[in-house]
């Protein structure tokens, strides 16, 4: 009788933080069971055996590995009690107890978290993205923001994702009395960690997942994300509510449409950028590329989503359908 090749995956989580006092993103960061169980079901359909387990720290990562003999990760860790830089050094000790690990690696994934040092490397790609500067010194102490003019902005955290900590609130216009207000707000949400100021391109949304199979990119359709009966002065963003609030005027009124309605040489040009920034990053595996497109057409890449959400309602897995991929291939992949 042949030997079963097929080998066992640990499928690894982080355990929701939603229970403790003080933090802010419950939805999102329980929402990674959603994809747990997707996973689950697609190993189960493909025949892999698996077992699941949950860490808090990454400490408890070593024991994790060591409870069983998979020879797989299958690494859904986002975020620890420690915060997401240890999350992102997960492949780091999979590895170093000799385990093979999906995903992104410790770099890309600690370089994309930082979304300021991520635009200086894609920008020295040659990947166009918005205009930006840091707010990192003092409270109060405002970066240089000659460079907006009079021009509208968008103020973000600079090392979170998930739209975490933005809302319509952080669209400003440079010159807004308010805007050092609406930094020390934006900065007080994640305990005074730096926020980037950028520009802000008043256009269409996209979303670009990217897998790699067989050492080859696939650029998955390009999804978009549709503003409907947004009211004039509110401002066209996928914020933290359209993300985690369903019921909420943001998460009604944002549509995903897969694949996008584009003019061909907007869509190649997408999809090429969207190439570059994966490579500009170092990514692996899987990763969606998030765009905006100026009125005047250009393409402009806000952020590269290494390990983005794969649960089944997620942007990335409509992109898999639309593309004719079903979800337990790419699990298996």
């Amino acid at each position: 009788m042949p030997m079963n090749t097929t080998p066992s995956v640990l499928v690894l989580h982080n355990l929701p933080r939603e229970a403790l006092e003080g933090h802010a993103w419950a939805e999102s960061d329980a929402g990674v069971m959603d994809q747990v169980e997707a996973v689950v079901a697609a190993l189960r359909e493909r025949g892999y055996g698996y077992r699941v387990a949950g860490v808090r720290r990454i400490e408890e990562v070593p024991q994790a590995l060591t409870a069983g003999d998979e020879s797989v990760v299958f690494n859904l860790v986002e975020d620890l009690a420690s915060g997401p830089v240890e999350a992102y050094l997960v492949p780091v000790v999979c590895r170093a107890w000799g385990r093979e690990c999906t995903g992104n690696e410790a770099v890309c994934q600690l370089l994309c978290m930082d979304k300021w040092q991520a635009k200086a490397v894609l920008a020295a790609h040659g990947v166009p993205t918005p205009p930006s500067v840091l707010a990192a010194g003092a409270a109060g102490r405002l970066p240089d923001l000659n460079v907006f003019g009079d021009g509208r902005v968008i103020i973000k955290p600079a090392a979170t994702d998930a739209s975490e900590g933005i809302d319509a609130g952080c669209v400003r216009v440079a010159d807004d009395p308010d805007l050092p207000a609406v930094i020390a707000r934006v900065r007080a949400q994640v305990k005074g960690g730096p926020a980037l100021v950028e520009a802000y391109v008043d256009g269409r949304e996209l979303n670009v997942s990217v897998i790699e199979r067989g050492g080859e990119l696939t650029v998955l359709p390009v999804a978009e994300i549709e503003f409907r009966d947004f009211p004039a002065e509110r401002p066209r963003i996928v914020d933290y509510a359209a993300k985690w609030k369903p019921g909420s005027f943001e998460c009604d009124h944002t549509v995903r449409r897969v694949p996008a309605d584009l003019p061909g040489p907007l869509a190649a040009r997408v999809a090429e950028c969207a190439r570059q920034a994966w490579r500009a990053a170092g990514c692996r595996d899987y990763a969606r590329v998030d765009f905006r497109v100026a009125a005047d057409g250009a393409p402009y890449v806000l952020e590269v989503n290494p390990n983005p959400d794969i649960s089944p309602d997620a942007g990335f897995s409509a992109a898999l359908d639309a593309a004719d991929v079903a979800y337990a291939d790419f699990v298996a992949a």
